[in-house]
């Protein structure tokens, strides 16, 4: 197996501490558990003893999931822990296995007593940072997904006493360790309301269940990309329920179109806004659906559909996208919004999201040494590029390719080659095969790099053999 870059790759197994004074605390465990039935815990019994009750009842519902990680020519594979969530095979994991910046394949969840089963990639929550994955065919096997509740008064206060499960290493059976520690503050962010001081050496694998004091009841998950924050439980039940699908992630999810940020109190008081909550308008994307109503870039909207917009911090505004999210495509809704000082309501009809980047088109070339994808709003807006800038986008290059040496860069937007016009990845891929078959000395490429527009002439050396003629 290549070596695993090091913002991808698991973390060695760490020497088991024999003191439950310290922060962190492994425990190999030697008791069976059971294999069937829904993991809660405290079911296994453990003399009292909360941390061994933690791990016993997690145990059972922790996984590894497995794949392999390719860019261009470079193929690493990955290790990473997995939290069973259903009966019937879904499996809740890090976020970073799917990326635009990579292609992944070969899923597999690996079980404790050493089996892999294929699995497939159903969706991710961007903003929790967690992926989705459903085991194919179970042959079988009874999983024991991990129960996590749906009350909200079980979400931890300041001080309350916490426990966290994970994985001591990657081999089958797979040994838990705890990590002890409390919830220490709570926070303004709605998807991570309680702050903790669990893995402060960063040596839990990511994401991990987190049980109360007792090690008898699931309050949450740590994930990937703000470990010490808690994500209640209800939170991940509700996803359990009806995960994200990558599917869903363009049209059939609603959008306003806006760039927001929140209302603070010093604006509000500043602009005399009564409701003192909503958000303020940034920006507006070309062809969104607020722009039909007429919402500007200054606008403060204060509710949306009858719902008083609840925020005054940044860490909020996701409150917002959620619920523009969950609401019908092509439903007309209300804003209440201010301007200049004046309060009017507006009515738009929500549109469908735009296609994301993970579910752009692509093409890659490697005997050319270069992958292109199709240009999506979210680059636009990222790259800040007018609606008439067609091409593709240079997403990766491998290094002493062809076109490397020619000069070409990632993020060049490719508009022409050998004088024909590439608005798209279909045209791109149909011109690169005309061209490797008339193996013309010299490739032209018009592309498009900040305000201006270069050529770039790359020099392929045909009578090396290609990657496919290899094959």
């Amino acid at each position: 197996m290549n070596r695993i870059p090091a913002k991808h790759r698991k973390p060695s197994a760490k020497r088991v501490s024999a003191t439950v004074s310290g922060a962190a605390i492994a425990i190999a465990l030697v008791a069976s558990v059971s294999a069937a039935g829904t993991a809660s815990a405290g079911e296994q019994g453990a003399g009292g003893n909360p941390f061994r009750t933690a791990a016993e009842s997690v145990r059972p519902s922790l996984v590894l999931v497995t794949g392999r990680m390719r860019r261009m020519k470079e193929v690493q594979g990955f290790r990473k822990i997995g939290i069973v969530a259903s009966e019937d095979g879904l499996v809740i994991s890090d976020g970073s296995i799917r990326s635009e910046d990579y292609e992944t394949t070969d899923l597999a969840i690996a079980l404790s007593d050493g089996t892999s089963l294929p699995c497939s990639y159903v969706g991710k929550d961007d903003d929790l940072n967690l992926a989705f994955l459903q085991i194919g065919k179970l042959d079988g096997r009874k999983l024991v997904p991990l129960k996590f509740g749906r009350d909200a008064s079980a979400v931890p206060d300041i001080g309350d006493g916490l426990i966290a499960v994970s994985l001591l290493d990657d081999t089958p059976p797979f040994l838990p360790k705890v990590d002890r520690g409390m919830a220490t503050a709570r926070t303004r962010d709605p998807l991570r309301p309680v702050q903790t001081d669990l893995d402060q050496r960063g040596e839990l694998d990511l994401p991990c269940p987190v049980l109360d004091s007792s090690g008898r009841t699931v309050v949450g998950l740590l994930a990937p990309g703000a470990a010490s924050l808690l994500i209640p439980a209800p939170s991940v039940a509700a996803l359990a329920a009806r995960p994200p699908r990558e599917s869903e992630d363009g049209g059939e999810k609603a959008w306003l179109g806006i760039v927001m940020q929140a209302l603070t109190p010093d604006l509000a008081e500043y602009w005399k806004i009564p409701e003192g909550k909503g958000v303020v308008v940034g920006a507006v994307v070309p062809g969104a659906p607020v722009e039909s109503a007429g919402i500007k870039p200054g606008d403060v909207i204060t509710s949306f559909d009858g719902w008083q917009i609840p925020i005054s911090n940044d860490s909020e505004l996701p409150v917002l996208i959620r619920r523009v999210k969950s609401t019908p495509v092509g439903k007309t809704v209300r804003l209440a919004v201010y301007r200049d000082g004046e309060r009017r309501v507006l009515e738009i009809k929500l549109g469908a999201r735009p296609k994301s980047g993970l579910l752009a088109d692509t093409f890659e070339d490697h005997d050319l040494g270069i992958a292109v994808r199709e240009i999506t709003l979210d680059h636009r807006l990222r790259m800040n590029l007018a609606p008439s800038d067609g091409g593709v986008l240079v997403d990766r290059i491998e290094p002493a390719g062809w076109v490397a040496l020619a000069g070409m860069r990632t993020y060049d937007i490719i508009q022409r080659v050998d004088n024909v016009a590439c608005g798209n990845v279909t045209a791109f891929r149909e011109t690169i095969e005309r061209l490797k078959k008339d193996r013309p000395k010299k490739i032209v490429f018009m592309v498009k790099r900040g305000v201006d527009s270069e050529f770039v002439v790359a020099t392929p050396d045909w009578d090396k053999k290609t990657e496919d003629e290899e094959e």
